[in-house]
């Protein structure tokens, strides 16, 4: 499955993807749902066959979605790489 392939079966899913990121990125609006979503794209990604990275990250001002964006306090990424099973998260204060 490629990338665009996975994408596109996010949004099916019902989650919100940034338009034009480097990899499948979903979009929380919320920190606290980061690390909760992750799992569930995790489990669609065996599921379904997709080996390559993804993100699942919050809301930030300029983002621009696949569908409608709303505020988020902070910034927060997980980014999962399937192929070496490692997990980063970064995060950052957005600026108001």
């Amino acid at each position: 499955m490629t990338k665009t392939e996975f994408e596109n079966l996010l949004i099916e899913e019902g989650y919100v993807c940034e338009v034009g990121a480097q990899y499948p990125s979903v979009i929380v609006f919320d920190s606290k749902d980061v690390s909760t979503i992750s799992k569930k794209v995790r489990s669609l990604c065996k599921k379904c066959g997709y080996e390559s990275s993804f993100a699942v990250r919050t809301f930030r001002e300029g983002i621009k979605t696949h569908s409608k964006n709303a505020a988020a306090d902070n910034s927060v990424a997980e980014v999962i790489d399937i192929e070496s099973k490692e997990q980063n998260k970064e995060v950052s204060a957005a600026t108001a």
